[in-house]
């Protein structure tokens, strides 16, 4: 793997783990853990999120309005996060490993497929295509930067 591929995976990483700091500062159940460094096998699990399972509502209502009144609840779970290239398009060869390694993570209630700017049409039609059977997102990198910069904006907890 070449040197511009393995910086890129990283930072894609960390941005998404630093913005899933930002959340895990002001929401008291929320938390992840980081199994593998990056560039080594991790069955596509960069992150795991362990939350209440309402979250993927919650993170969906921030990144298409910018913001969310809904309260955290629910059995805690979860959701394994695979992170893409924080600038391209996903591709439909990330797709189709995504979707391969749902089956990998049976422990977990939901699959996230974050970062890009989007996915490509040929991918999005994959994943649609082959997921009816596990609850699936999909969040670009804009839409982790909204929802960070949401609950950045919160006070803190230990403020009130």
């Amino acid at each position: 793997m070449d040197d511009k591929k393995k910086k890129t995976g990283k930072k894609a990483e960390m941005l998404t783990a630093r913005a899933i700091c930002d959340i895990a500062l002001k929401e008291d159940r929320c938390d992840f853990t980081r199994n593998t460094i990056t560039n080594t096998p991790d069955l596509g699990a960069d992150l795991i999120l362990h939350c209440p399972e309402n979250t993927g509502e919650k993170f969906k209502e921030i990144a298409k309005a910018g913001e969310s009144s809904m309260v955290l609840v629910g059995k805690s779970t979860q959701i394994r996060i695979d992170v893409k290239d924080p600038k391209d398009k996903v591709q439909k060869d990330d797709a189709i490993k995504f979707v391969g390694d749902i089956r990998k993570h049976p422990l977990v209630s939901e699959h996230w497929l974050v970062g890009g700017e989007s996915l490509t049409a040929p991918a999005k039609k994959y994943i649609e295509a082959n997921t009816d059977w596990a609850n699936v997102r999909y969040f670009s990198q804009n839409d982790i930067e909204k929802i960070a910069a949401f609950y950045q904006a919160l006070p803190d907890p230990s403020d009130e």
